[in-house]
């Protein structure tokens, strides 16, 4: 994710971001832009930065979609018969016997 605004400091560390504060590592840095990843485990909420001791929060909600569910990807994408098979995706549902 990008965030765009002004006064940011190109020092990384002087930028404190939090995602419903929850602490996000910032990436990188510059006068004008924040680089950072959305944790898996992020929930909506206001975004809070701290810049030199300075702090200020969003007055609206980031909101984070949910996860999809299903199968993602698999691989080998073929194969002949017996080969071993992953699957990747999220949310499968457990078989009971």
């Amino acid at each position: 994710m990008t965030i765009t605004g002004k006064n940011f400091s190109t020092n990384i560390p002087d930028n404190e971001l939090k995602l419903n504060n929850l602490q996000v590592v910032v990436k990188s840095a510059t006068a004008t832009t924040l680089k950072f990843d959305v944790p898996a485990t992020a929930t909506t909420g206001k975004i809070s930065l701290i810049i030199k001791n300075k702090p200020t929060v969003t007055t609206t909600n980031f909101t984070v979609d949910p996860l999809p569910t299903g199968i993602a990807d698999f691989t080998p994408l073929q194969g002949p018969s017996g080969t071993e098979v992953t699957i990747n995706g999220a949310d499968f549902p457990f078989l009971r016997k």
